[in-house]
């Protein structure tokens, strides 16, 4: 039963890549094939993003509600509309410091060399990458754990994530492969 349920999300992923493969391009990109039409376009494709999202949760969560293949917009898909929105403010600020604070010793560190800015560069650049992926996995169970409390929950995923990051890791890293094969599977 759980690799079905597994195939079924992998399915729904798979489906919304097929049927929307924009939504992971540039703005121009976008624009250039929605024309004036990308302004209403991308609030869509978030909707359809959001319903599919909450359909995999649903599926995972009520397999036994699985009329109109889980898809629905009602409260559950508002709520996680609303995470993405404060969990984009809040990583757009928590992150948006050790960026800066990067670019600020970039500049300093130029005085002192050549190859002093390149190897800071390299180094800071990889420490704020760890720490975004890092702050990624911690907080990866917001979306879950909302959808299953029907509550707005951004901070329980740090409890819930306590101790099991490195198999959290793992698994993204392998979703990712997987993802990664889909699309070059269908071309996108």
């Amino acid at each position: 039963r759980q690799a079905g349920r597994a195939e079924g999300s992998v399915t729904l992923i798979a489906v919304s890549k097929v049927a929307f493969p924009n939504i992971g391009s540039s703005p121009p990109g976008v624009l250039g094939k929605f024309g004036a039409l990308f302004f209403i376009a991308i609030p869509a494709l978030l909707v359809v993003w959001i319903a599919i999202l909450g359909a995999i949760f649903r599926q995972e969560l009520t397999p036994d509600a699985g009329r109109m293949a889980y898809l629905r917009l009602g409260p559950n898909e508002f709520r996680l509309a609303v995470l993405g929105t404060v969990g984009a403010l809040l990583f757009g600020l928590v992150l948006g410091a050790p960026a800066v604070a990067l670019y600020l010793i970039l500049k300093l560190s130029a005085f002192a060399g050549p190859g002093v800015e390149g190897f800071v560069g390299f180094v800071g650049g990889l420490a704020v990458a760890m720490l975004n992926f890092w702050l990624f996995v911690r907080f990866s169970m917001a979306w879950g754990h909302t959808f299953a409390e029907r509550r707005l929950s951004v901070f329980r995923s740090w409890e819930l994530t306590r101790g099991h990051f490195w198999t959290l890791f793992w698994t993204y890293v392998l979703v990712f492969l997987e993802a990664v094969a889909v699309m070059v599977v269908t071309g996108s």
